[in-house]
């Protein structure tokens, strides 16, 4: 039986109707099938983990408006978690943007603004290291159910070889002040971008802890022209004039088929079997 809890680690009510929890659960949880689970917390909101965490089968933690910086009163608890789970190798665990740091942070790697100072709001090539990728979700992509269909997000059981060694890139919508400055020493890079040297790596000696800074599981319309455009840039201002002229041609080609794609590969890796 698989069961998914999904650590929703943000208490905004920007993200209303539709939160980190609900996008994840989209992304990953299969309504059809019974033996299938998927719980939803809030820690940022409650201040604390669930109780049934440790009957789930994957976590994941999602991003937030907080930083690693900000030591609430949460945190401590969640990286004991991120610490358990790789030491014993018995949970799989995803964590994405603000996850993906708590993760490096939580198993001795370092955390900080950007290299530039600056937000970075866009849709961003992301540049895998294939030989390693590959290598690490293997599983992953023999568990998708059928040819991974850009048209429409629909699981899917197995990728056409020709997929993987022609694939070198993804376009992901990126959003971010801070980001991984230095792996945990049991981490391996998978991915790097422009705003991002650590983008993707796969953590723990058991390889059961996925972690990415940017945001698969974004619509480009819900999440960043409604929600997060106008508090960074309308309100806060956060981004310069070249900045804002870059995201804008960004989001212009993006088409959401890599966001698709990576899913996949994330539910998948959090379903595989040690």
């Amino acid at each position: 039986m698989f069961t998914l809890c999904v650590l929703n680690c943000d208490d905004s009510q920007a993200w209303t109707p539709i939160d980190f929890g609900d996008m994840f659960k989209a992304s990953i949880h299969e309504e059809d099938k019974e033996c299938d689970a998927c719980y939803i917390w809030n820690i940022a909101k409650e201040n604390k983990l669930p109780e049934y965490i440790d009957t789930c089968t994957a976590i994941v933690i999602s991003g937030s408006r907080f930083n690693c910086r900000d030591n609430l009163e949460w945190f401590e608890p969640l990286c004991q978690l991120i610490r358990e789970v790789e030491k014993s190798g018995k949970q799989r665990l995803y964590g994405g943007c603000f996850g993906c740091q708590l993760i490096a942070y939580a198993l001795g790697g370092a955390v900080d603004y950007n290299p530039s100072s600056n937000f970075v709001l866009k849709a961003e090539t992301i540049q895998i290291v294939p030989e390693l990728f590959w290598k690490v979700l293997p599983t992953a992509a023999a568990n998708l159910s059928s040819c991974c269909s850009p048209e429409a997000d629909q699981r899917c059981d197995k990728i056409d070889e020709s997929i993987i060694a022609s694939k070198k890139t993804f376009n992901l919508l990126v959003s971010h002040g801070d980001c991984v400055t230095q792996l945990p020493s049991n981490a391996t890079l998978l991915a790097s971008s422009e705003s991002c040297q650590h983008e993707i790596f796969v953590a723990g000696q058991h390889r059961n802890i996925l972690a990415c800074q940017s945001h698969p599981e974004f619509d480009l319309q819900y999440s960043v022209h409604e929600r997060i455009w106008p508090a960074v840039v309308d309100t806060s201002q956060r981004l310069t004039e070249q900045e804002i002229a870059e995201a804008k041609a960004s989001f212009a080609h993006y088409t959401g088929d890599d966001a698709i794609f990576f899913r996949k590969l994330i539910s998948a890796f959090l379903r595989a079997q040690k």
